[in-house]
C-alpha cells in the first residue's frame, strides 16, 4: 500500500496538476515496462484500447498514440482526450468556468479597491489576484490542452503548483491581518507576506521542475515501485500544506467574526481587539463558534456567507476527488468533474468576498445598527 507521500491514488482519480510531472518523469527518462505499464495500465478501459504490454517499448506506435491522447491523470480509467485527438475539445467546460474565474477574480480586485478604507484591503486584493492567476494556470495543466511529457507543460505545471503553494499563504495572511495580528497594509504586514509567498514559490517551483525534468534523483520516483508516484516534498508543500492553511485560515477568521461582533456597537472603536476574541476562540470548536455566532450574537449575514463558502469549497474538492471517473464516464469523455470543482471555488471566493465586504465596512456603527 502506498505510503506518504505518494500521489497514486489522487493522480488515477483526479486531473491535478502534479501528475503531469510524473508523467514526463516516468515517459521521458528511460521508461521501462514498469513505468509504462503505470501510465497506460491494460486494465484501465480508456487505456486498454492502446494495448500497452510489458514488451512495449516508449518508441512503439501504439505507445506514442497513447500518449498523444493522453488526458491528465495517470493510469486513470476514464480520461478526456487531449484536444484535438480523435476529435475530442479537451475539458472545454473547465476552460470556460476557469476563464469566468479569472474575469471575475480581476473584476472583485477593482471592487475591493474601491474601499479605502477597509480593513485588509491590500492583502485582499492579493488574494483576489492570487486567485485569478490560479484560475488561469488550471485553464491550461488540468483541462487536456497540451501534449502530456512536453517540455511546455510540465513548465506551466510546476509554475501551478508552486503558486498552489505559495497561494496557501496568502490565505493565512488575509486572517492575520483581518483580526489585526498584523497591521493591514502596513511593511510588518506586506514585507512576510511577499517573503514567505516568494520562498515557498520558488522553492516549489524548483521541486516540480526536478520532478518534471529529473534533474536530480532526490525526486525521482523509484524504480522498483514507479507506479506509488512518490514525492514527499511534492506532497508536503502541495497537498498537505494548503489543507493545514485552509484549516488554519478558517479557524482565523471564526476568530474574527466573533471578536468583531463581540465589540461591536455604536460605542466601539473600529479596531477589533484581540484579548477578549481569544477567551472566545480557545475552547471552542469551529462548529460550536458558528453556532454562538448565529444563536448567541443574532449575526446571520457574514457568518452565513462564510459557512457557506466553507461548506461549497469542502464539497467541490470532494467532488473533484471521488467523482471525477463518475463525471467522466456519464458524460462520454466531454468533462471532468474538475468543471464542477471549478464552479465551487469560484462561488467560495465571491462568497468570501462579500464576507469580506460586510465585516469591513467604513461606517461601523451603520453595520451594527443595519443586522
Amino acid at each position: 500500500m502506498p505510503g506518504f507521500g505518494s500521489f497514486e491514488w489522487l493522480c488515477k482519480h483526479a486531473p491535478l496538476p502534479q501528475c503531469n510531472l510524473f508523467f514526463s518523469q516516468l515517459f521521458n527518462y528511460n521508461p521501462g515496462p514498469r513505468e509504462l505499464l503505470t501510465l497506460f495500465p491494460p486494465t484501465s478501459p480508456f487505456f486498454a484500447d492502446y494495448n500497452v504490454t510489458v514488451s512495449s517499448r516508449a518508441i512503439d506506435p501504439n505507445v506514442l498514440l497513447a500518449v498523444q491522447h493522453a488526458g491528465t491523470g495517470i493510469g486513470e480509467n476514464c480520461s478526456i482526450p487531449r484536444i484535438n485527438q480523435g476529435g475530442s475539445a479537451g475539458d472545454a467546460g473547465f476552460v470556460a468556468v476557469s476563464g469566468l474565474a479569472f474575469l471575475l477574480g480581476i473584476m472583485l480586485i477593482f471592487h475591493a479597491g474601491r474601499r479605502k478604507a477597509a480593513v485588509a484591503r491590500d492583502e485582499h486584493r492579493i488574494f483576489l489576484g492570487g486567485f485569478a492567476l490560479l484560475s488561469a494556470l488550471q485553464a491550461i495543466t488540468m483541462s487536456s490542452m497540451l501534449e502530456q511529457g512536453s517540455t511546455t507543460l510540465v513548465v506551466f505545471s510546476s509554475l501551478h503548483t508552486a503558486w498552489i503553494a505559495a497561494f496557501s499563504y496568502v490565505f493565512i495572511a488575509n486572517a492575520l491581518v483581518s483580526a489585526q495580528i498584523l497591521e493591514d497594509g502596513s511593511l510588518l504586514s506586506l514585507a512576510p507576506l511577499g517573503i514567505i509567498v516568494s520562498l515557498l514559490f520558488s522553492g516549489t517551483l524548483y521541486i516540480s521542475l526536478s520532478t518534471g525534468f529529473h534533474w536530480n534523483s532526490v525526486f525521482f520516483v523509484t524504480t522498483s515501485s514507479p507506479g506509488e508516484l512518490k514525492n514527499v516534498p511534492l506532497f508536503v508543500l502541495t497537498v498537505l500544506w494548503p489543507t493545514i492553511a485552509v484549516f488554519i485560515y478558517a479557524a482565523l477568521m471564526i476568530f474574527v467574526l466573533i471578536v468583531k461582533l463581540h465589540e461591536l456597537g455604536p460605542t466601539a472603536d473600529p479596531p477589533l481587539r484581540i484579548g477578549a476574541g481569544m477567551q472566545c476562540l480557545a475552547p471552542q470548536s469551529a462548529a460550536l463558534m458558528i453556532f454562538v455566532l448565529i444563536v448567541k450574537l443574532h449575526e446571520l449575514g457574514p457568518t452565513a456567507l462564510f459557512s457557506s463558502a466553507l461548506l461549497v469549497f469542502a464539497v467541490a474538492q470532494l467532488i473533484l476527488l471521488f467523482a471525477s471517473e463518475r463525471v467522466c464516464n456519464v458524460s462520454h469523455r466531454k468533462v471532468s468533474a474538475a468543471f464542477i470543482w471549478a464552479i465551487g471555488n469560484t462561488v467560495a471566493v465571491a462568497l468570501l468576498h462579500a464576507t469580506w465586504d460586510l465585516i469591513t465596512e467604513d461606517d461601523w456603527t451603520d453595520t451594527f445598527e443595519r443586522y
